[in-house]
């Protein structure tokens, strides 16, 4: 009966949870190398939003309908008052964009950026932009970093479904 269904939804819950923690784990892919010690990923994180500086490699897909997937080479970058957003966008859309493409792949500007530390020693960072194709809409980012590198984005933004993305930030690139 209904106590069976909570059960039920608790653990398909709890094992999503599980696969998702695991496909996190074992991506590697230009994330924070796994042979840093934990020390030195927490100070790259923690200089990268004092900075205002960094770049998440996306690595799973969260749209509001359909099924979640894997998939790479999807980023975004974050360098003070500029954002490059290269991320994809499945959903419904309720807003005519005519001349956007997508709407979640652009350079803009950064308005309203504010950060903070959760209870959890998670970063919050949320801020609006605009794609300049269409700068009627604002879009909201709202980023979650945790001391492992590893991040969490949701994208709302008017007449759009939500869309959520997992990945970890990337490595600064050293010449």
């Amino acid at each position: 009966s209904y106590n069976n269904i909570s059960i039920y939804t608790t653990f398909r819950c709890y094992n999503v949870l599980v696969i998702v923690a695991a496909a996190l784990s074992f991506s590697s892919c230009g994330v924070l190398s796994r042979s840093q010690s934990s020390g030195d990923i927490a100070e790259y994180v923690i200089e990268a939003i004092e900075t205002q500086s960094f770049t998440v490699d996306v690595d799973h897909i969260i749209p509001l309908r359909g099924p979640s997937r894997h998939d790479y080479g999807y980023s975004v970058r974050v360098d003070g008052e500029d954002i490059n957003s290269h991320l994809p966008f499945f959903g419904v859309s309720s807003v005519s964009t005519y001349n956007e493409g997508n709407p979640l792949s652009f350079d803009g500007k950064i308005r309203e950026y504010s950060c903070y530390q959760d209870q959890k020693g998670a970063f919050v960072i949320d801020f609006v932009t605009f794609n300049p194709a269409n700068i009627q809409v604002p879009i909201y980012y709202h980023i979650t970093i945790w001391g492992s590198g590893s991040t969490y984005i949701t994208v709302n933004s008017a007449g759009r479904d939500s869309m959520s993305y997992s990945g970890n930030l990337v490595e600064p690139k050293t010449e």
